[in-house]
């Protein structure tokens, strides 16, 4: 399990053919094992595979109102991954699995926080996942806030307490 990479990617939808094959091409360039995706843009039960065999297992957490929001976690055919339990809210903002590799105990967390109030929302799931989590804990996704303003805004602030 050491040598698992791990790439987390705000998609900004994946209803087009175009972008699920660029997506695609991540395990290659990356050598990535899981991919964490946020703002799928899924609706309800509604989600594209992505193009080749590459991941063989894939969760989704979706908003049923509206083809916004949504994320995924994929685990590449070389992964053995058994899901033992999953959880999923926050309006497609949340998906947390809890399972195995390597007979080794894991939770995957990935998080698309709102665009405002985050801390207080990250605050909220991060006390779900600590009563859901069991072994190692592996969290990504978009919390939609700069962690430091200096490199990561244009204007070099942060409008964020």
């Amino acid at each position: 399990m050491d040598d698992l990479r791990i790439t987390s990617f705000n998609v900004r939808g994946l209803n087009t053919p175009e972008k699920r094959h660029g997506v695609a091409l991540l395990p290659k360039r990356h050598a990535t094992k899981i991919l964490l995706l946020q703002e799928t843009h899924y609706k309800g039960d509604r989600c594209f595979a992505l193009p080749g065999k590459q991941f063989a297992q894939s969760f989704h957490s979706t908003y049923t109102a509206s083809a916004s929001r949504g994320v995924s976690i994929l685990f590449h055919k070389t992964v053995s991954f058994i899901c033992n339990s999953q959880y999923t809210g926050g309006e497609g903002r949340v998906l947390f699995l809890k399972g195995t590799i390597n007979n080794k105990q894991i939770t995957i967390a990935n998080l698309y926080a709102p665009n405002t109030d985050q801390a207080s929302w990250l605050i909220s799931q991060l006390e779900v996942l600590k009563h859901f989590a069991v072994g190692q804990i592996i969290l990504g996704g978009d919390i939609n806030a700069t962690l430091n303003p200096i490199l990561d805004s244009s204007t070099g602030r942060s409008q964020l307490p």
